[in-house]
């Protein structure tokens, strides 16, 4: 029974651990989507902006 506890918590800290890890990524992905995002709003304004110059 003690080894049973022990393999589950250990098993719980090793998914906790998986979970954060892939959060982390999660997090980084949308930055990076976030900063995509902005650089193409960015250039379409500045296209916008040409074009009625022109």
């Amino acid at each position: 029974l003690k080894l049973l506890l022990f393999a589950t918590a250990d098993k719980r800290k090793n998914t906790e651990e998986q979970i954060c890890k892939e959060l982390s990524i999660l997090k980084t992905q949308s930055s990076q989507n976030n900063t995509i995002t902005k650089t193409f709003t960015i250039e379409k304004e500045e296209c916008n902006s040409l074009n009625a110059k022109l």
